[in-house]
């Protein structure tokens, strides 16, 4: 398989091997087997399936369905600290890939990295966000 990078044009190929044996008689049948077993299992227990009840699904308040505890539920730590951690480790990442790069790529590591030093020595936290989401996905488009 082959991808290439819509916004810089490189390509990467990628071979994937598997382990399936794709002549084996045996393996289908084995295959089949539990795809049967499982649709016999479904069909034992009965379930109601008739999606044609025209309940009026606007008036529907969810209550059946389970509250997410405080301990289920992961957020993202956005706090000063980690931003500014997230955001030097993007720089220092920069620095080391300014080497590797000429022309175009370059020029965007070095407004990439200027961003980043003004965003870190600034006080505007949102700002340092959207510069930490640009520098995420501009290298993520350079290392692809």
């Amino acid at each position: 398989m082959t991808a290439k990078c819509v916004s810089n044009g490189k390509a990467m190929s990628v071979t994937v091997q598997d382990a399936l044996e794709r002549d084996s008689q045996a393996a289908f049948a084995e295959s089949a087997a539990k795809l049967e077993a499982l649709f016999n299992d479904v069909q034992d227990e009965d379930l109601d399936l008739d999606f044609e009840d025209d309940e009026d699904e606007e008036d529907s308040d969810f209550s059946d369905l389970a509250d997410v505890s405080s301990e289920d539920s992961r957020e993202i730590d956005s706090s000063p600290t980690v931003l500014h951690e997230e955001a030097t480790a993007l720089l220092e990442r920069v620095k080391e890939l300014l080497g590797e790069f000429e022309g175009k790529e370059r020029t965007q590591l070095e407004k990439l990295m200027t961003s980043l030093r003004a965003s870190l020595a600034g006080e505007d936290i949102d700002r340092l966000q959207n510069v930490i989401d640009e520098a995420t996905d501009t290298l993520i488009d350079l290392e692809v």
